[in-house]
């Protein structure tokens, strides 16, 4: 799905796009890093979720809640939650 986006967005009436029939005449290079790009904007959601809920966790046992009774109530909606947003 992203080869075609990229290609669609890029090849124009005479340009050949980045990722073309020909390679020997595209920009695989700049593909590349866009791909490095959304891999890395993938990475930092995946951490901020992480540190968030660790945060999370921690405030729940300072307050005496169990953490049998966090993994109990804690279901795959409020992880979808929490990574949303």
């Amino acid at each position: 799905m992203l080869v075609s986006v990229v290609t669609s967005l890029t090849a124009g009436d005479r340009r050949p796009g980045w990722i073309p029939g020909n390679l020997n005449s595209g920009h695989l290079d700049k593909f590349y890093f866009l791909f490095a790009a959304l891999s890395l904007v993938d990475l930092a959601v995946y951490v901020t979720c992480v540190v968030w809920y660790k945060a999370r966790h921690q405030a729940r046992q300072q307050r005496g809640e169990g953490e049998q009774d966090h993994r109990a109530r804690l279901g795959f909606g409020d992880l979808v939650w929490i990574c949303i947003n």
